[in-house]
């Protein structure tokens, strides 16, 4: 579900190719294909309908090419539509939460083996599953980024949350001001992660020439557990920053994921401590590497 321009500039940076000069899109070759079976497994018209924004995350560690080796996916949605649609209209009373979940079984799409997840109250009002900590309230939110499943740490599951300032009533007004990290251990990866750490980050700054934005729209797990084909034994986090859309690229060892000393920054021709050095790898990325719309609906 990676987006394919992200995906190319991966394998330069995450396999030790070290490019001297931006990569131009002209110069990648790829073809896409639909999968209808699996789109059909979003057709929905009644609880979870729609989202913003997605994210696979194997559940074993493992992500090989057709997920061979893990056998449960947990995707990750953004703002989310919950209610009930006839003939393609959402019907009054529908709501929208932060963030929502769904836990693929198996390799194949078949209907049954999805399940969608949201957090309910006590009344069974639907929830977010992830809130911002010590905030003042309803106006700030979380958006969530990429993931991965932490095999030399206890096989945690770390989750990318882009904190979410509202700014005004309109629906563009709100800013993005921070990027926290988000740690859950194996015994409560799967919903409603109810022993989650929430860790302060110093991964959203504002680069000169470059612009603001969070490392976290992308993870690459270049690691011989996690089955990737030219391991180098780090995992490559990657951002979009400014309003060129570049792509910016940190790396780190597993098992040092939440030690920030230890993280290291592309700087154009080499690896450095300083995350102000950070250099773009291309430009007119996504601002989130795997975010798909996935609106089920026809919404007015």
């Amino acid at each position: 579900m990676k987006n394919l321009l992200i995906a190319a500039c991966l394998v330069f940076v995450g396999c030790g190719i070290k490019p001297t000069a931006p990569i131009s899109k002209k110069d990648l070759k790829y073809t896409v294909e639909a999968a209808p079976e699996w789109t059909n497994l979003f057709h929905r018209t009644f609880g979870w309908f729609g989202a913003d924004g997605i994210f696979s995350i194997p559940l074993s560690g493992v992500d090989k090419v057709g997920n061979l080796g893990n056998q449960e996916t947990l995707l990750l949605f953004s703002d989310t539509y919950i209610g009930e649609v006839v003939g393609n209209v959402p019907k009054p009373g529908n709501v929208m939460v932060n963030n929502t979940c769904a836990i693929v079984q198996g390799n194949s799409a078949n209907p049954d083996s999805i399940q969608f997840s949201y957090k309910k109250d006590k009344n069974g009002t639907p929830q977010t599953f992830f809130l911002p900590q010590n905030t003042g309230g309803p106006k700030q939110h979380f958006w969530l980024g990429d993931g991965f499943v932490n095999q030399e740490r206890d096989n945690t599951l770390y989750l990318f949350a882009y904190h979410i300032e509202v700014t005004g009533p309109g629906v563009f007004d709100f800013k993005e001001v921070d990027v926290s990290l988000m740690a859950v251990p194996a015994e409560a990866s799967r919903p409603p992660f109810a022993q989650q750490r929430q860790i302060k980050t110093p991964l959203h700054v504002n680069l000169s020439g470059v612009g603001e934005g969070s490392l976290g729209a992308g993870v690459l797990v270049n690691t011989k557990r996690a089955g990737a084909p030219h391991p180098d034994g780090h995992v490559y986090v990657y951002g979009c920053f400014g309003q060129d859309k570049n792509l910016v690229a940190a790396r780190v060892k597993p098992k040092d994921f939440e030690n920030f000393a230890k993280w290291r920054y592309w700087d154009g021709k080499s690896w450095t401590t300083d995350i102000q050095r950070l250099a773009p790898i291309t430009n007119a990325a996504s601002t989130n590497s795997a975010r798909r719309r996935c609106q089920m609906a026809d919404m007015p």
